[in-house]
């Protein structure tokens, strides 16, 4: 009983090391916000597109957030 998330930065973004990097923050935001998602049994993949990379992180934070507020209304 818990959600799930996948990330995918596309290949086009940037070198290994910019994707990884990438992902790493989108976990790291996603691993504070995944408490108060305990009672939902999903699955999500969280695409990421170039205007994502150049963000700073609170807009990163803010985006995430919004994006998984939107899907859960559904």
């Amino acid at each position: 009983n818990h959600i799930r998330f996948g990330i995918s930065v596309p290949t086009k973004i940037g070198n290994a090391v910019l994707r990884n990097k990438i992902k790493r923050q989108v976990k790291e935001i996603l691993r504070f916000d995944l408490p108060s998602y305990k009672n939902i049994n999903n699955d999500y993949v969280i695409i990421i597109n170039k205007s994502f990379i150049n963000l700073i992180f609170d807009d990163k934070i803010k985006v995430i957030n919004k994006l998984i507020k939107e899907e859960l209304k559904k």
